[in-house]
């Protein structure tokens, strides 16, 4: 997926965890949320988070490849597990939100992510290669639409802080 798509994929997941949770969103934590939903491309110099620090992404990509290490659910659980003393708890929740949301997203594309890496294994939804989103597509444009509509209707709600 693009940055736009990841942005709006990790403000739609974090809003549906606070509307699920009772957390409230604030500005800051949907920054938060954003900044993890980026983060993981910092395996890849030509993402936007890799040309911001391409002494990082050259030699990610190099060694491990993009959409493995970085998207990992070893790397994703061992982030987590060291950011958890360090981040407040709704912050940590909308990083960790975010983080995922990019995993799922890069899911539905026909590249897949690497979550169980070092193994070669790709991870994709759904199991049939025709309804996958190809990159910068019609489909991907309609997801990032659905995603921000739905976005938006779930804001009242999850700023509410009742949950479910």
């Amino acid at each position: 997926m693009m940055t736009p798509t990841h942005l709006v994929a990790g403000q739609f997941a974090y809003i549906a965890y606070c509307a699920a949770s009772g957390e409230t969103v604030t500005q800051s934590t949907a920054l938060i949320a954003c900044l993890g939903a980026l983060i993981l491309d910092i395996d890849s110099p030509q993402s936007y988070v890799g040309r911001i620090f391409p002494f990082i992404a050259s030699p990610i990509e190099y060694w491990t490849g993009h959409r493995t290490a970085t998207h990992s659910l070893i790397v994703q659980t061992a982030a987590g597990a060291a950011l958890w003393p360090l981040l407040p708890g709704e912050y940590w929740s909308a990083l960790m939100v975010g983080w995922l949301s990019h995993s799922i997203t890069d899911m539905l594309t026909p590249q897949g992510v690497g979550w169980f890496w070092p193994g070669r294994w790709r991870c994709v939804l759904p199991g049939s290669s025709d309804y996958r989103i190809p990159l910068m597509s019609w489909a991907e444009l309609i997801t990032l639409l659905v995603l921000g509509s739905l976005a938006v209707l779930l804001m009242p709600w999850a700023s509410s802080g009742l949950g479910t």
